[in-house]
Order: C-alpha cells, then sequence, then structure tokens
C-alpha cells in the first residue's frame, strides 16, 4: 500500500514563446529589474513600440519623479503581467536616449519565459495583519488582534498570531494592506478558520498557525487581492 501523498499547491505552469504571443500592448506596465540581483529594486516602465528584430522601446525608468541613469550595455530582466499569465526575459540596454524625450532601446528576446498560475496556487508572503472575530450575524468585536499572513492565495491564507483568534469554524475579519505597482489598498475580508496549528508549520515560538477560507469582501477588495497573489507567485518564479 502506497503512502499518502501530501497536498501541495499548484504551482505556476512554464512555457517558453516568442514575443510576438505574448502580445503585449502599447502602454503595458513592464517591469524592470537590473539581471542577477535578485533585491535590486524593481521599476515600473511603459512599453512604448517594438522594432523587430532589433529592439524593445521602453519609457526610462523613474524614482521619485526624476528620471535614473541607465547606462548602455546594462542587463535586465523584463517583466509583464497580464490576468493570470507572466512573461519574463533577459535583455540588455543598446541605447539610452534622452531627445526628444528620455527612453531605452532594449535588446530583442529571442524568446521569453511565459508562466500561468493555477488555482490554489500559494504566494509566500509575510504581511502585517489585523483580525477580529465575526459573531453569527457577522458584526466584528471591538478589539483587534495582531497577526501575520505567511502565505496567500486567492481562495485562502496561512495566519500566525500569538493571540488566540478562535477555534475551527469561527469566523474573522481579516485587515491588511498589499502593495500593486507603488500603490498601497487597505484590504478587508472575512475568512472561516478551517484548521488550528496545521501540520508542518514553522511559524516561530509561541505563534499559533490558522488556516483560512476567505468567505466574503468587497469586490474590489477581492480583485485586488486577486492580482497581488498572481503578481506576487509569477514574481517569485520569474526571478
Amino acid at each position: 500500500m502506497s503512502a499518502p501523498t501530501k497536498d501541495v499547491p499548484d504551482a505556476p505552469l512554464e512555457n517558453r514563446v516568442n514575443l510576438e504571443e505574448a502580445r503585449l500592448q502599447i502602454g503595458d506596465a513592464l517591469q524592470l529589474q537590473p539581471l542577477g540581483d535578485a533585491n535590486a529594486p524593481r521599476h515600473y516602465v511603459k512599453l512604448i513600440g517594438f522594432a523587430k528584430p532589433s529592439s524593445v522601446l521602453v519609457s526610462t525608468p523613474k524614482v521619485d519623479g526624476a528620471y535614473i541613469f541607465v547606462r548602455d550595455g546594462q542587463d535586465y530582466v523584463v517583466r509583464a503581467f497580464s490576468g493570470k499569465n507572466a512573461y519574463a526575459f533577459s535583455t540588455s540596454v543598446i541605447r539610452s536616449v534622452a531627445v526628444p524625450y528620455p527612453y531605452l532601446h532594449l535588446s530583442y528576446p529571442k524568446d521569453v519565459r511565459a508562466l500561468v498560475v493555477r488555482r490554489g496556487a500559494r504566494a509566500k508572503v509575510n504581511l502585517i495583519a489585523s483580525a477580529k472575530r465575526l459573531d453569527a450575524q457577522g458584526q466584528e468585536s471591538a478589539d483587534a488582534a495582531a497577526a501575520s499572513i505567511r502565505n496567500v492565495s486567492i481562495s485562502g491564507a496561512m495566519l500566525a498570531s500569538p493571540h488566540s483568534l478562535g477555534r475551527q469554524g469561527d469566523s474573522i475579519r481579516l485587515s491588511f494592506k498589499l502593495a500593486l505597482a507603488d500603490i498601497v489598498s487597505l484590504v478587508s475580508l472575512d475568512a472561516t478558520i478551517r484548521v488550528v496549528n496545521p501540520a508542518g508549520e514553522d511559524l516561530g515560538p509561541g505563534m499559533t498557525g490558522y488556516g483560512l477560507e476567505f468567505t466574503g469582501g468587497a469586490p474590489q477588495d477581492r480583485i485586488t487581492l486577486t492580482a497581488f497573489v498572481y503578481q506576487t507567485l509569477l514574481e517569485q518564479e520569474a526571478s
């Protein structure tokens, strides 16, 4: 008799495509990050155009409203996100142009790494959150408990807290901030505790783990969560 298998969240599917198959549109936001440095800042730029097979034209990155210096020959990873899909390719700066306006000529990629996120995949995170218990009528308690989200999917999360948040089957309201394209949004979602102290989770001393299933929330908050989860998963896979 074979040993039982452990449920593993679906991982993103990877494929190789050419740039045309990615169907990027003029004006799309792209991420630009120096190649080989996972901790380097990621700058958002706009896709200006293509000069196949020579170059991809993008706007010059800005920091605090000012254009940054980009040298010719600098290597980058470019990432683009579209719904449940992400695309990444390596490139180098052919020419950094200053007039009539700042933009970059990037080398045209031979192929593009394409990733598709499956439902249920969890993004590893460390987000500060607050949790309030909900009664049978959906009314929240006055006191909020501090917690941290350790991983998150579009349907649930793993929460760690030094406080007692409830028992299996209890409901809570979880509030936390998400950053997307330099815009920070406060998200509030209702959730049901499905498991307490799940096996295999190393949460640290004094912490209790809560496996949550999201059950409600404003449509805009659910959309923000979905976008954040997909982007985080695809960034982690494309790194």
